[in-house]
C-alpha cells in the first residue's frame, strides 16, 4: 500500500492562500493550537489527515462548512469558526505580545 505524500511548507501556505486562510484560522478549522499550526510551517511538514483534507478541498472546490458539517460540527461552531478563518492576526500575536507593551 502507497502512503499519501506529505505536505511541505510552501504547499501549506500555498492552499492556505488560495483558500483565503490565515494559519489561525486553519488552526481553528483543524482543532489544534496555534502552535500546532506554526510547527507544520516550521518543521516543513504537515500532518497527512490535514495536508489531504486540503488538498481535496483545493481540488474539488469543497466548501469549508462542507466539510465541517460531513464531520458532524454543530451550526453554531461551523459559524464560529468560519468567522475565524481569515484572522488576519499572526499566530502567536495573543501571547507574545498583544498590548505592545513590555512584558518582561
Amino acid at each position: 500500500m502507497m502512503a499519501a505524500p506529505t505536505m511541505n511548507a510552501k504547499r501549506y501556505l500555498e492552499i492556505l492562500t488560495r483558500l483565503g486562510w490565515t494559519e489561525r484560522g486553519a488552526s481553528l478549522f483543524f482543532g489544534v493550537n496555534e502552535r500546532t499550526a506554526r510547527r507544520w510551517k516550521q518543521n516543513n511538514h504537515v500532518a497527512r489527515p490535514v495536508a489531504m483534507v486540503l488538498e481535496l478541498m483545493l481540488a474539488k472546490n469543497i466548501a469549508p462548512e462542507e466539510v465541517l458539517r460531513i464531520a458532524g460540527v454543530k451550526p453554531a461552531q461551523i459559524r464560529f469558526i468560519l468567522d475565524r478563518l481569515n484572522d488576519k492576526r499572526v499566530v502567536g500575536d495573543d501571547e507574545d505580545n498583544d498590548d505592545g507593551g513590555d512584558n518582561d
